[in-house]
This record gives C-alpha cells, structure tokens and sequence, in this order.
C-alpha cells in the first residue's frame, strides 16, 4: 500500500515527518509541485515486523504533525451560539482538534487572545455555552492537540514556539470532553459606563434613574449583584452631599425619589461601584446647575476622596 501526498505552497521548503501511531514513519522534504509516494515497512520500534523482513502497513489515513520553519498550530475560536462571534469560544486547533484546559490560567488565556487580535482573555467553562452541554457536545470524539499549556506573560500565543505544552498522547491524565479549552477575549478586562437622568415633578419631588452598564472581559457583568450606586449633589467649590447612599436597583436602573425643592445646589452625581472595590465611575446632571460640571473633574475629585477614606475627614 502507499500514500501519495501533492506539496503544497505551506509545504514548500519545509521537512516534514508522518507519524503513525506516534511512531515517525517517515520524513522528506518536499519541493513546489512534486508529489511522493510513501512506503510504510521496516522494523518500527521492534517487534511490529521479523527482523529484517519487510511487510506493508494498510493506511486509511495519516497526517502531517510536524514542519520545521511553520507552526504547526494553528489557532482559532469557535462559539457555539453564534458563528459570527470571534472574540469567544472553544479554542480550535487547524480547525479540526482541541486543547485540553488541564493547567490553564490567566497568562494562557491572555496569551492565545493575543494570537487572535486581542488584548486579554478569561478562560471559560465550555458548558458555559447555550449550545454546548453534556448532553450535546458537538467537539466529542475531536482529537486533543496538546495539555498542560504554559505560556509567558507576555507571548502572544503561539503554542508551539512561545508555550510550553504536553503532546496529548504524551500526557499521564487525560482529558475529557468537559475539559475542551474556552475562552472570552476583550481588549479591555473590565469596563463600566454610567447615566444619569433626573425628572422633576410640579410636586415638588424629582426622580433620578441611574443607569449602570458593565462588562468584564467583554461578558455583560451582573450590575444588580455586584454594584451600588449613590447619589449626591456638588458645590461649585467641589464639596459633595450624599442625598441617598444606597439607590434602589429596579428594572435595569438604580433609582431614587426625593423632594428637591429645598435643595439649593441642583448639581446631581451618580456614583456607581463594584462593590468591596476602587472600582466605580460617575454620571452627572447639571441641568438645572448654575455652573457647568466636568465628568472628569468630579470623577479625580471622587477618586481623591475613596483614597481619603470617603468622607472621614
């Protein structure tokens, strides 16, 4: 029996060795449009043939694990929920293998996000995924590329040069299909964007929505859950008054009533914070002020006052 392969331009100039059972077969190096026939037979590692007698080994298939001078993996994502969305999903290897996530962490998964254009990455539980479960795994019986992954803080992901990694079938544990690599990418590891509107009432009475949207690692990230929000007003000479220390979270928006009637300086903020954290960031609304505010201004200004320990002075 034989195998016949067709170089290709990835090919060219390059040496190539087959692997059969992880045994190498085989090693040549091809030329621009030539074509090679290769024989399997010999002694493989003893005892597979009599010494010295030659003998055919039937092939159904075989590939190429290895070429000098080109990484052999070769990265992309695939998200089960939704094609077109590249920032997320199961890390494919040449589009037909997976890696484990046997040893995986943070400098891995920002690593492999560097190689696919982005700046940080979080590694995810596959089953994470809508279309992705126990009881429906599309990547089961996909072959396993490699475990145990280590990569330098700094790498940018490619597997075979910049990470240490564990062939698969060199591994002592194995893997199994929950342990498919995952992963969500961003170029930013947390972000938070706040809104403030105030509506006033003849009565006398104002209501003041504060709308908080967050993400982490480009994942919606729960606001109800984990942040609070305040509301206060600011003095032209940068003092502030706390008019609700803890806004009800209702309907998507942090929200308060108040009398406003009497307050004399109309000049709202609305702090929002991840909770136990310097996190946060500020809306204003100074559209019944005397003066103009700068979100800039009052976010250094805030920020000067959580380091003094928030109004203890």
């Amino acid at each position: 029996s034989s195998v016949s392969t067709q170089s290709t331009g990835y090919f060219a100039d390059r040496m190539i060795t087959g692997y059969l059972n992880r045994y190498p077969i085989f090693t040549f190096d091809p030329h621009e449009g030539s074509c090679y026939d290769i024989w399997y037979g010999g002694n493989i590692d003893g005892g597979w043939f009599p010494d010295g007698e030659i003998d055919i080994i039937p092939v159904r298939s075989y590939r190429v694990t290895s070429a000098s001078g080109g990484d052999r993996f070769t990265l992309s994502l695939w998200n089960p929920d939704d094609a077109s969305d590249d920032s997320a999903g199961v890390v494919m290897v040449n589009d037909d293998m997976v890696l484990c996530n046997e040893g995986m962490g943070r400098d891995e998964a920002n690593a492999i996000c560097r190689n696919q254009g982005y700046m940080y990455g979080m590694i995810l539980d596959p089953y994470d995924f809508d279309n992705l479960n126990e009881k429906h795994d599309p990547f089961h019986g996909y072959e396993f590329a490699a475990t145990n992954i280590e990569c330098d803080p700094d790498s940018d992901g490619s597997v075979q040069y910049d990470c240490t990694h564990t062939e698969y079938w060199e591994t002592a544990t194995p893997c199994d299909d929950g342990e498919v690599l995952a992963v969500r990418c961003a170029n930013e590891q947390f972000s938070m964007g706040t809104y403030l509107t105030v509506k006033n009432k003849r009565s006398g009475k104002s209501r003041f929505l504060c709308e908080v949207e967050a993400e982490k690692y480009g994942a919606e990230y729960s606001v109800k859950e984990y942040v609070s929000a305040a509301l206060m007003t600011r003095s032209e000479a940068g003092e502030y008054t706390i008019l609700d220390s803890d806004m009800i979270h209702k309907r998507s928006k942090f929200r308060s009533k108040l009398r406003t009637d009497d307050i004399d300086v109309p000049c709202y903020v609305c702090m929002a914070s991840v909770q136990n954290t310097m996190i946060f960031d500020v809306a204003i609304n100074d559209e019944s002020c005397d003066y103009a505010m700068e979100e800039v201004t009052v976010f250094s200004e805030i920020l000067q006052w959580m380091v003094n320990g928030m109004g203890e002075e």
